[in-house]
């Protein structure tokens, strides 16, 4: 085939030693050669494949893959893909595949080119995959064609053992407890465009993760313990991410933005089959975000119920605070809604959600705050535009930096319109730190701050925000307060005038 002449390569490799196909094949042919007129063996010497049988190892694999490769790099367009499935636990494979990828001239992206599609469950019970710390499922892997062909690999010693260990315990935080496979998505990325991942060398991922987690039911899980250096991490990871410390967490972050997702989709449409939720969930929370498969149907099982319309047709998930907000008297619903229960997390992110919308209404385009964007990758496209234009506001690096925390900003005219920090149950002073770097970074130029809460942390916002200090520096005057209540998340089309429902603490 002519140099760059091809759009994409899409292709399925053999995963290492998972199934050796020339083998296999042979078993038959040699009893079907004579109806097949007599054709010849499979021919094993060219298969890519570990099989020690054959003579062939990691380095055999890695050497046939690169000759593959090279290949599909010299037959791709500039910029475009090369896009594969791929399934193994060894570590070595895992090696053999993104290094030959690596050596042939393609990179991958770190935030979008590895991304875990979950197994089907009619497969899970077969005998490969029965096997003891199996994944199930596969990660469609996109490697883009390098301008130019990497230079190999020559990787001066480093602290491996440790950040195998810190994103580890980061995706066990994440899920409540971690499968190999959420392991992987965490570690591969990272490792292979730090130029870290050959340095495994020999060496499984299973060594490193035993001194401070043990595995039970092919989850892994945090010691109690663990050693002050990745307890320290953790709790510094935390509180960045999650804004609370590891220990004192009250919710599963995965199950948290799952939550989010299921329940601003249900406003929306009211209600919603199986397939439209799996592709809300599947287009936001990619790779180290991604939610497995019995995550979301403990989510739903948790908030939704399935139900068959009044018409007929397919089952569909409805909330259950709807469903029996049609069933009681307005006297209660406020009841039932605290018996039901109602993740925090998951109205944080909801309010985000709407106050974007709500800027929109007022001509704002919006900059979320940089953590809140790591959470879903709608989070990082609504933020695309406001975020090109903070940046024109020239703002100090260090004022940059802190003001580009904020949770939201409405952006207007090349200038911040207004401010809102979201605190659900961090420290109220947190977001008006950051409101403080806003004023003096902008010093003299008039803008609307608002903190955002829970009607239960009303009196707390109140006692802060009208403290001598907040009083002496004018904060008390710049900043007011509005309730998650006020927000009307369940009625997300609907405008809402801010400065109707934003209170102030009298002086």
């Amino acid at each position: 085939m002519p140099d760059e002449s091809v759009d994409a390569v899409i292709t399925d490799p053999p995963y290492g030693n998972n199934v050796n196909y020339g083998e296999l094949s042979n078993f038959w042919l040699a009893w079907l050669r004579d109806a097949a007129g007599g054709g010849p063996l499979a021919p094993m010497e060219s298969e890519i494949v570990v099989n020690p049988y054959q003579e062939k190892g990691i380095k055999e694999y890695r050497k046939g893959l690169l000759q593959v490769f090279q290949e599909c790099q010299r037959v791709l367009k500039p910029n475009r893909y090369m896009v594969m499935t791929f399934h193994n636990r060894d570590f070595q494979v895992w090696n053999a595949i993104h290094l030959a990828a690596h050596d042939a001239g393609f990179v991958l992206a770190e935030t979008d080119g590895m991304i875990y599609q979950p197994g089907i469950q009619a497969y899970a019970t077969t005998w490969h995959q029965r096997a003891g710390g199996s994944m199930l499922g596969d990660f469609i892997l996109s490697f883009q064609k390098a301008e130019k062909v990497p230079q190999q690999r020559a990787i001066d010693y480093v602290e491996i053992g440790k950040k195998v260990e810190e994103l580890a315990a980061e995706a066990v935080l994440h899920h409540g407890g971690a499968t190999l496979s959420a392991i992987y998505m965490k570690l591969i990325p990272f490792l292979l465009n730090n130029n870290l991942l050959d340095k495994i060398g020999e060496k499984e991922v299973i060594p490193y993760l035993k001194e401070n987690l043990y595995e039970r039911e092919d989850k892994w899980y945090l010691k109690d313990n663990p050693s002050p250096g990745l307890d320290k991490y953790l709790a510094d990871y935390s509180r960045n991410h999650y804004k609370e410390e590891y220990r004192h967490l009250s919710f599963i972050p995965v199950e948290a933005r799952l939550e989010y997702l299921a329940r601003r989709l249900l406003y929306e449409k009211g209600s919603a089959t199986q397939d439209e939720i799996l592709n809300e969930v599947y287009t936001n929370l990619i790779n180290s975000n991604a939610a497995e498969m019995g995550e979301i149907s403990r989510v739903l099982g948790r908030i939704a119920v399935l139900v068959t319309p009044r018409k007929g047709g397919r089952k569909v998930w409805r909330l259950k605070d709807t469903v029996e907000k049609e069933k009681l008297l307005l006297a209660v619903e406020e009841a039932a809604k605290e018996a039901l229960g109602f993740s925090e997390e998951s109205t944080h992110d909801l309010v985000i959600r709407r106050l974007v919308e709500v800027g929109a209404h007022q001509g704002c385009l919006a900059h979320i705050g940089r953590t809140e964007q790591k959470k879903y990758t709608e989070f990082r496209k609504l933020s695309h535009a406001g975020g090109g234009l903070l940046r024109k506001l020239k703002l100090p690096d260090t004022g940059l930096s802190r003001v580009a925390e904020i949770d939201v900003l409405w952006l207007k005219e090349k200038a911040v319109h207004a401010a809102f920090e979201v605190e659900k149950t961090t420290t109220i002073d947190s977001g008006i730190s950051r409101f403080r770097e806003l004023f003096a970074s902008l010093h003299g130029i008039p803008i609307a701050a608002y903190l955002v809460v829970p009607k239960a942390r009303e009196a707390k916002a109140k006692e802060i925000l009208g403290s001598p200090a907040n009083v002496k520096d004018s904060i008390t005057r710049k900043v007011r307060y509005i309730l998650f209540e006020d927000m009307r998340l369940e009625q997300p089309s609907q405008p809402i005038d801010i400065e109707a429902i934003a209170k102030r603490v009298p002086l």
